[in-house]
């Protein structure tokens, strides 16, 4: 699968530790596809894939997912909303440590949609 998520994504800021990227997702989007076709939803798996995107992007080098010790969801991502996604990043023994927040924008209000930790290393 393409992620058209990333071609949807603006990086807002980013420095050593933390980057921060703004998500339009828009109608149509093939990411939506098959999850639950009545009322679509962006599946925690594009989620994941995002995050990856985005931490190779800025880290300048390709990551392979290790594991995932923390991941919820508390607010279905749906076409039309437009998020925010923050990234902090810091380099352990076992690999690149990532953790990510997902905030739905509400107007001039933001909801958190999701949080994670996850572990990659470098392929």
């Amino acid at each position: 699968m393409s992620n058209t998520l990333f071609e949807e994504t603006v990086v807002v800021s980013r420095d050593e530790t933390t980057l921060i990227a703004r998500v339009m997702l828009k109608d149509g989007m093939p990411e939506f596809d098959g999850h639950f076709p009545s009322q679509p939803i962006l599946p925690g798996v594009v989620q994941l894939n995002l995050v990856q995107s985005l931490a190779q992007d800025w880290l300048s080098v390709r990551l392979r997912l290790v594991s995932v010790p923390q991941m919820k969801f508390t607010v279905p991502l749906r076409p039309g909303d437009t998020m925010t996604v923050t990234l902090t990043h810091a380099v352990s023994p076992k690999g690149h440590n990532v953790t990510f927040v997902y905030e739905l924008e509400k107007g001039d209000k933001r909801v958190q949609a999701s949080r994670g930790k996850v572990l990659f290393v470098a392929r």
